[in-house]
């Protein structure tokens, strides 16, 4: 298998009703980063698409600490080398997407820290209408 047929079986199971398919895709995705740096010559570095994927379905569930985890692990691991995939404005919209659909007294809070986030990851993303109608 190559990332691409892994984020394949990611999206498939992002996009199953299986109570599981939270915990076996966030598996899937340390599984291809433990490969990717065992042999870093193999296909098997994880791609923004990876991350976001897995960001999405988590954040889509309400997960929205487990989605907020696998961003900052995907920051990490750009930051240090490990993977050259970073964040792009799908994986913080995906967060703040579902930030704004849970009941949180924390929420505005939380969303006004990942915009300010956005702006100062690596890429230097600014937020687009999406990021500000979630």
């Amino acid at each position: 298998p190559n990332v691409t047929a892994l984020n394949a079986i990611l999206n498939a199971l992002c996009h199953s009703n299986d109570e599981n398919s939270a915990r076996e895709a966030k598996d899937l995705l340390r599984k291809m980063v433990n490969m990717h740096e065992s042999d870093t010559k193999c296909d098997m570095e994880p791609s923004t698409t990876s991350f976001a994927v897995v960001i999405h379905h988590l954040a889509k569930l309400g997960d929205i600490g487990g989605a907020r985890d696998i961003l900052q692990w995907m920051i990490r691991l750009h930051e240090d080398g490990t993977i050259s995939a970073q964040p792009d404005i799908f994986c913080f919209n995906s967060l703040l997407d579902g930030l704004g659909k849970i009941n949180s007294r924390t929420a505005a809070q939380e969303i006004e820290d990942i915009l300010t986030e956005m702006e100062h990851t690596g890429g230097g993303l600014r937020p687009d209408r999406l990021s500000y109608t979630c």
